[in-house]
């Protein structure tokens, strides 16, 4: 049995560095795993979600009447809409849209489906500002997140894979 310790010592690799390297691999992952693991239901408690869709229609409707009222030209569908958010009578589109249809203008199935229209449209802003919203506060809660519970217990798991890995590895001494 030869033992060739001398000729190989340049090929061996240290048992320090991979041990090291794992153990940094394994808290980068922790921290990777701070960002991407999904809420829990306590820190989703923590969103004030009807406040959020509240605020969000209450800024779609503001906008879609300025820029209403900007308009050179406006149709009865553009007037009902902005007399409808004036007067705060939010619940009761569906039957200014009915009443706009039974007017005697000529053109009172356009001027509703008009209406609806705007509404549609109000709706769909709404929800997109109410989900960036959203967003930005699960963004938020997760960089809240203490940062020593995903990196450090990654680290050991990490260290503890470096570990193992190196008491098993074939060094291939004769």
């Amino acid at each position: 049995m030869t033992v060739k310790a001398v000729q190989n010592d340049g090929q061996r690799n240290g048992t320090f560095s991979s041990v090291l390297k794992a153990t940094v691999t394994g808290g980068v992952t922790g921290y990777i795993a701070k960002q991407v693991i999904p809420l829990t239901t306590e820190e989703l408690k923590d969103i004030p979600y009807r406040a959020i869709i509240n605020a969000s229609r209450k800024d779609t409707n503001k906008n879609m009447v300025a820029k209403l009222k900007g308009l050179e030209e406006r149709t009865p569908a553009h007037d009902t809409f902005i007399k409808m958010i004036d007067e705060k009578n939010f619940k009761n589109a569906e039957k200014l849209a009915v009443s706009l249809a039974n007017s005697g203008e000529e053109n009172a199935a356009a001027i509703a489906e008009e209406f609806r229209g705007i509404i549609k449209n109000v709706n769909e802003q709404s929800k997109a500002v109410a989900k960036n919203i959203t967003g930005s506060f699960h963004k938020m809660i997760k960089c809240k997140r203490p940062t020593a519970a995903f990196v450090v217990p990654g680290a050991i798991a990490g260290f503890v894979a470096g570990a193992i890995y190196n008491a098993f590895k074939n060094t291939n001494i004769e």
